[in-house]
């Protein structure tokens, strides 16, 4: 029979993924993290590299829940890598841009969740940063508002951890000024 299409493998790895997740114990995340990496892998096989890309940013969401950011971070430079290879052979490709996004965000966030070395807090927040900004203009470029406003709470979150407050309060103001025009409750909830 062969194995199923890229599209279905995709969709149903993050879903089983997610099911994992929701049940919560150390087994069901074990087991969600081997579903996703088999099926990232097969992809890889049938070169389908946005959906290797999507499951590999899938894992490394997983990764931050487990407090293993650096297989997070790993896996979240070899996600990039892929997007922004598909991106160079197609500028156009609004999916590919929304996933690249999407890395992104998920890279500026992570020195909030990872421990950082003694001294390299700096370092970490910084590169949050460039992260954040690659991600603030991609999601511009997509016209994607709440999107935007999510990621001007994380350069917000950052800057407060830096100690820059105002900085800090002038990111979380434009984040919380969006999610309201927007009805983003969740979003909204997370800036306050």
């Amino acid at each position: 029979p062969g194995a199923p299409p890229c599209p279905v493998l995709t969709d149903l790895a993050a879903l089983m993924a997610h099911i994992h997740h929701q049940r919560g114990d150390q087994d069901a995340m074990t087991q969600a993290m081997a579903d996703l990496h088999q099926s990232s892998r097969q992809l890889v096989e049938q070169g389908a590299s946005l959906e290797a890309a999507r499951l590999l940013h899938e894992e490394a969401s997983l990764c931050v829940k487990l407090n293993d950011s650096k297989r997070a971070a790993r896996l979240l430079g070899e996600s990039r890598q892929r997007l922004e290879d598909l991106h160079q052979q197609d500028p156009d490709d609004l999916t590919v841009m929304g996933e690249l996004a999407a890395t992104e965000h998920l890279l500026a966030r992570l020195p909030l969740h990872a421990h950082v070395r003694a001294g390299r807090e700096g370092d970490a927040w910084w590169m949050g940063l460039d992260h954040a900004l690659v991600a603030e203009r991609l999601y511009e470029q997509l016209g994607d508002q709440r999107a935007q406003g999510r990621v001007w709470e994380t350069m917000g979150r950052l800057k407060l951890q830096s100690g820059h407050l105002t900085q800090a309060q002038r990111h979380l103001e434009r984040a919380v000024a969006t999610q309201r025009q927007l009805s983003d409750v969740d979003g909204l909830s997370r800036s306050t």
